[in-house]
């Protein structure tokens, strides 16, 4: 008997009432769209509890299976991650020149489906505190001579366009050492005056040794930039990707040329006295997301991250 044949049976029992009863009695095969659940918030953790100019910070980031971070932007610079055990591992450079107080962070989380969602933070910066150093100096020490103006502005293009590009992995291993054996004469962020000038901020760290002391890569990878400069005298920059560099300045010999890939602890020159310098020593600087930083905060940094 066919279903027709069983709904006028059913008329005939049950009145025409009682039909409709019957129809939603029958399982109905119906294709409904899968709702996706969005990507949730990460578990985000501050390495350090304030975030002062000048200094370096780490964020971590913990996702759910399957999510992983494309990268963020914090004072309108891009910033990146790497994968630490199950965490997402982040350096931020908070530059002399940021304004203290509250500032918006940005992070974009993206999953197996391509789906993306961005997440906002605000993050408190505080005001930094800097010694002033006064240094009387030859008078043309203070103010380069107008013939040397054209060296200066390309050896600062050169400069800007080997810090614009990053290796896009994480290339340093474990924590970052100290480059040369000496002493520290002059810490980052001071005030600088020359013969009575102001100038800028110091953009590193001053480590005095003997002329010919070895120079050593604070960690592993990739010479970006060999040159000899008006003001940092013969100077290399490494490149150890994710946006972070390392700069060696003032030497008296480099061992190493564009390209090279050195190791930790590797000796990339000597110590020396080339460039605007009044005496043999290395100006060690760190550059992170193209913001000078302080170079004993990388190195307590990375110990933290890395050990």
């Amino acid at each position: 008997m066919d279903i027709r044949s069983h709904i006028q049976r059913f008329k005939e029992r049950l009145g025409a009432a009682h039909l409709t009863v019957f129809l939603v009695a029958f399982p109905l095969a119906i294709s409904l769209p899968t709702i996706k659940e969005p990507i949730a918030a990460p578990e985000i953790t501050l390495w350090h509890s304030t975030v002062t100019q000048g200094n370096l910070t780490a964020i971590e980031l913990n996702t759910d299976e399957g999510v992983f971070p494309t990268g963020g932007v914090f004072m309108e610079r891009p910033f990146y991650f790497y994968k630490k055990d199950e965490s997402y591992i982040a350096l931020l450079g908070v530059g002399l020149s940021f304004v203290p107080g509250t500032n918006t962070m940005d992070i974009e989380l993206q999953n197996e489906d391509g789906d993306k969602r961005k997440f906002f933070y605000m993050i408190n910066i505080n005001e930094g505190t800097f010694k002033v150093s006064r240094i009387t100096v030859p008078k043309k020490m203070v103010n380069p001579p107008k013939n040397s103006m054209k060296r200066i502005i390309n050896e600062k293009e050169v400069l800007s366009d080997k810090l614009s590009s990053s290796q896009s992995e994480k290339l340093w291993e474990g924590e970052f050492i100290t480059p040369t054996k000496g002493k520290v004469t002059s810490r980052f962020g001071v005030k600088r005056f020359l013969n009575g000038k102001p100038k800028s901020p110091h953009s590193g760290l001053d480590i005095k040794a003997v002329k010919g002391t070895p120079v050593y890569s604070s960690n592993s990878g990739v010479v970006s930039l060999v040159s000899n400069s008006y003001f940092t005298g013969n100077t290399i920059v490494i490149d150890h990707g994710l946006e972070l560099f390392t700069v060696y300045a003032h030497l008296s010999k480099t061992k190493v040329k564009e390209g090279d890939k050195v190791k930790k602890g590797e000796r990339i020159g000597s110590v020396g006295s080339t460039g605007r310098s009044t005496g043999p020593h290395l100006h060690w600087g760190v550059k992170v997301n193209g913001m000078n930083v302080n170079p004993e905060s990388l190195r307590i940094l990375s110990s933290l991250l890395e050990g």
